[in-house]
């Protein structure tokens, strides 16, 4: 997602601005049970170990989940009763021996 670069965002009180720059990324959806969800970050290791790229561990690669809250919100739902789970997993890539 791309904000404006004149578009002015604070932060209250536990909330944390964090700019993420702009990269390449492998993204995995994840929408069964925990343990698909599981098996579902090896199997985008294992992808990115056998494709033309590499994870970008370099300042600034960020990996991250993304949940989405609506229609309900997983975060109001005890772990135990989630029966399936959905987000996106994006992990920050390059090409292979790119400096």
């Amino acid at each position: 997602m791309r904000l404006p670069e004149n578009r002015e965002i604070s932060a209250a009180g536990d909330l944390e601005l964090l700019s993420v720059p702009e990269r390449t990324y492998a993204v995995a959806t994840s929408r069964g049970s925990r343990e698909e969800m599981m098996n579902l970050y090896g199997r985008l290791e294992e992808w990115i170990g056998g494709s033309r790229y590499e994870t970008d561990n370099e300042e600034g690669g960020y990996s991250f989940e993304v949940t989405p809250l609506k229609p309900v919100n997983p975060f109001d739902i005890p772990p135990d009763v989630i029966g399936a789970i959905h987000f996106d997993i994006y992990r920050a890539v390059r090409l292979r021996h790119q400096q």
